[in-house]
């Protein structure tokens, strides 16, 4: 008898609440990853899409054994939930991305979802705050600095004008990038960089019309 990996996935959660007695939180980053990576492929992302809809089928009937579920993406929820399953490599190869992850349907089992992306509350989970800069970042900011041969005001207003920004929501904290300040300290220096992963093709497509 053959192990699916949602049976892998259901039994890990209950074992986790056999063992602690506590109910099991999942944490999902990058949910679209492996969606966005298999996008040109039709085959293998028709695959691929039906493993997650397994995989979310399972958060959503084993909600008593979990405490909250947490998903993180770069791609809006709603366009991964449309109704529409059509797969066809002629679509796939001729519609927009947009179409393309509205085609996927992976959500639909799991239409319990509450996007809080745009909500104020939480608009510093997914960024380096100015708090966070001035307080448990401050030692890497003083040591970038030096390294600068600059003060350390001058290094803040540095940071501030190159990597800050950001807003999630209306009235959300400022936020700065968190991979182009960690590249900086990093670096030592002050550069503009565009993460340069799998998924840069995808991102071309979108902003340059590639």
């Amino acid at each position: 008898m053959s192990v699916s990996p949602g049976d892998r996935f259901r039994d890990l959660i209950h074992h986790a609440c056999e063992q602690t007695g506590e109910k099991a939180v999942v944490i999902l980053d990058e949910y679209d990853s492996a969606i966005m990576r298999l996008m040109y492929e039709p085959e293998q992302l028709e695959a691929m899409r039906t493993m997650l809809r397994e995989f979310y089928q399972v958060l959503k009937d084993e909600g008593a054994y979990l405490r909250f579920v947490f998903i993180t993406g770069v791609t809006k929820l709603s366009m991964m939930t449309s109704g529409c399953t059509r797969n066809s490599s002629s679509e796939l190869g001729s519609s927009s991305l947009a179409q393309k992850f509205s085609q996927l349907s992976i959500f639909s089992e799991l239409n319990n979802l509450t996007q809080i992306s745009m909500y104020d509350e939480y608009s510093g989970l997914c960024g380096i705050t100015q708090e966070e800069l001035n307080t448990v970042l401050r030692p890497c900011v003083e040591e970038y600095a030096q390294n600068l041969n600059i003060t350390t005001d001058e290094a803040y207003a540095l940071l501030k004008k190159n990597y800050d920004g950001y807003h999630l929501s209306r009235n959300g904290k400022d936020l700065y990038a968190p991979f182009s300040v960690l590249r900086a300290f990093d670096g030592r220096n002050i550069d503009h960089w565009r993460v340069a992963d799998a998924d840069g093709n995808i991102t071309d497509e979108q902003v340059f019309g590639l």
